[in-house]
């Protein structure tokens, strides 16, 4: 199968600029939501050590002019919730987070909030580096949210796809394994079928969390996710279990890195975003969207 990728829309590197958020353990918790634009404001940095309770250090995300940086250096002694294998997420944010309403622009390739089912053949295609020091990766990933609307209600979903990851979902009891599928990536400059594993944890209120996961984690390179494929595989494998993407509006796409690590121990830990970017896929029946 070929495929041709038009109106090439770059989030990463956007303007000459250099920008950089950061939330710090001395300015705790107003440097929770520490964020910076980047370029023509396509792209939210956020720092975002959400579930740092007790802790010493720095997280950082800035932008040089022509790539996207996340750098973390934090000692922890508590979280928020013990049980999370999470001390934060540093992230690269386009769209509206419906947590804390905390928006970027948008581009007319992809144009948010706007109808999951309508998204079509769009590839996000990923340049990244992960340097994992330290830490315990968790996963890089995406994380997507598909909603009602403005805030989060009953119904709404989160999610996440894996690029990559240190431990499956299927070692936890608390996920569900829906089943796999196939996913047209775009990998180094390559087509790819690709499978993928589902699973979910699915909440009566206020959302439920899919993830999905690569068989094969890739740690560095460039990847494209046809979007409108993604939604579709995650639609039809919930829709089993009673839930559905239908009448939902896409309203934020984050990439970033979930981290974790033995409390009062250093941990270190970054990624480089070189490029990220949207795009129109047409395929081998000489379709577009």
């Amino acid at each position: 199968m070929g495929i041709t990728l038009s109106n090439y829309t770059l989030l990463v590197p956007n303007g000459t600029a250099p920008a950089m958020a950061e939330s710090t353990s001395s300015q705790w918790p107003s440097s929770m939501m520490a964020a910076a634009y980047v370029g023509d404001g396509y792209v939210m940095l956020t720092p975002y050590p959400w579930n740092s309770k007790e802790w010493s250090g720095k997280i950082d995300v800035s932008y040089n002019g022509s790539a996207a940086f996340a750098f973390v250096d934090e000692a922890y002694r508590q979280k928020y919730n013990p049980s999370a294998p999470v001390l934060g997420y540093p992230s690269l944010r386009y769209g509206c987070d419906p947590l804390f309403s905390a928006c970027t622009a948008v581009a007319p390739i992809l144009p948010l909030p706007m109808p999951v089912n309508e998204v079509g053949h769009v590839y996000s295609v990923l340049d990244y580096e992960l340097h994992k020091g330290t830490c315990n990766i968790t996963d890089f990933s995406y994380d997507i949210w598909i909603n009602h609307g403005s805030g989060l209600t009953a119904g709404d979903y989160e999610v996440m796809l894996w690029l990559y990851y240190a431990e499956s979902p299927a070692s936890s009891s608390w996920y569900t394994d829906l089943g796999g599928g196939y996913l047209t990536l775009l990998i180094n400059g390559s087509l790819v079928q690709e499978h993928v594993e589902v699973y979910a944890h699915f909440y009566a209120n206020p959302w439920s969390l899919i993830i999905v996961t690569l068989d094969k984690p890739i740690a560095n390179g460039s990847v494209g996710v046809d979007l409108g494929q993604l939604f579709s595989l995650v639609n039809s494998l919930i829709s089993k279990q009673g839930h559905s993407l239908n009448g939902l509006q896409l309203t934020s796409i984050d990439i970033g890195l979930e981290y974790d690590g033995t409390p009062n121990a250093n941990l270190t830990c970054s990624y480089v975003v070189n490029k990220w970017a949207l795009a129109y896929a047409k395929n081998k029946y000489n379709e577009t969207s």
